[in-house]
């Protein structure tokens, strides 16, 4: 069966996979740490800003996702629905996922490559942030 994303001609593991290996790591953070944990909505940013092209192949309604955007079809939604199918794949060996509680959460507020702020509907829905990285080391 053929996704969505390869019906669009998108290569999205290779997109997503730059966007992970490309995250720059923090030097108070030790190596034996391994890499950072993006959430989706961090991913779908960098995604956006390194792969503009994605979204245009997306439709010109699709915006970056976060609370109020008035749609349910964002981007931020569709690479999370992949990352999570892909995380639960037995053909994945390299990109690795975990939950974030919503306890005691109030939000989750980003910066946009254009410098908007995009705050997550996740934590009022009292659902979970997924975090993924690449598991193959530094």
């Amino acid at each position: 069966m053929t996704s969505r994303w390869q019906q669009l001609g998108i290569d999205i593991d290779h997109m997503v996979r730059t966007v992970l290996e490309e995250v720059p790591l923090h030097p108070d953070v030790p190596s034996q740490a391994g890499r950072p944990y993006l959430t989706v909505y961090q991913i779908a940013i960098r995604l956006d800003a390194r792969f503009p092209e994605v979204r245009r192949a997306l439709g010109s309604d699709v915006e970056v996702g976060g609370r109020d955007i008035g749609v349910h079809h964002s981007l931020a939604s569709r690479l999370g629905q992949y990352l999570v199918a892909s995380v639960k794949s037995p053909d994945n060996h390299d990109i690795e996922g975990a939950v974030i509680s919503p306890a005691h959460v109030a939000a989750f507020e980003f910066t946009g490559s254009d410098r908007n702020r995009i705050r997550s509907s996740l934590p009022e829905a009292g659902l979970p942030h997924w975090i993924f990285r690449l598991r193959r080391g530094l």
